[in-house]
């Protein structure tokens, strides 16, 4: 029995061993991943959160901060995986963690839920100070405002033909929110290219 037991000792402090470093692991790899994510480097982000959600799964804060960069992304609603698992694991991970499982519910278009997480968001907003809440209060009433709205727009669907106007106006790099002039002869709309930012400080996924 004395010699059984003396043969698993060396066992249980090797897998100890073994389980330090793999939490010290996830430790620098989120460091490293807050470190890009501050420099916008937010593809490079995503990967190190990941990696620190491989050596601890149970990294509520790795789970937080992966979702965070995806929600940077053109990939949003591939944050709800992540968000969902920071809140299961951490309730408290984030002060504002209803408001981030509503947005990504409402980025992939499941309107209900999406109102339901901020319906509780708002809720919590409640019974905090006047101060605190005011800006929140404004935005998360913003984003029901836009649900409430989609339901209604899916609801009653028209159907369009989307034309593109060629490659003088469309181009490979994001083109968005265009204003037509009242007599439609002009046409404006923001765009993100690396020929239009003069200092050239664009992140890695061209935003700025």
């Amino acid at each position: 029995m004395l010699c059984a037991s003396l043969a698993f000792f060396p066992f249980c402090v090797s897998v100890s061993l073994a389980q330090t470093d793999s939490l010290k692991k996830a430790d620098q790899y989120y460091k490293d991943g807050m470190d890009a994510f501050n420099y916008e480097h937010r593809n490079r982000a995503i990967v190190l959160f990941k990696r620190a959600i491989l050596a601890n799964p149970n990294y509520a804060a790795a789970h937080l901060m992966a979702g965070k960069s995806i929600m940077s992304t053109m990939k949003k609603n591939q944050a709800l995986t992540y968000f969902k698992k920071a809140y299961a694991l951490d309730s408290k991970v984030d002060e504002d963690i209803l408001f981030y499982i509503g947005q990504a519910y409402h980025y992939a278009e499941e309107f209900d839920s999406a109102l339901m997480y901020y319906d509780q968001y708002n809720f919590k907003l409640s019974h905090m100070l006047a101060f605190e809440r005011s800006m929140k209060v404004n935005e998360v009433n913003r984003k029901i405002f836009e649900c409430r709205n989609a339901k209604v727009f899916k609801a009653n669907a028209v159907q369009v033909t989307i034309e593109n106007l060629s490659k003088a106006v469309n181009s490979e790099y994001p083109d968005y929110a265009p204003n037509i002039s009242a007599d439609e002869s002009l046409l404006v709309f923001t765009t993100r290219r690396p020929d239009t930012n003069g200092n050239n400080n664009l992140a890695e996924d061209q935003e700025f």
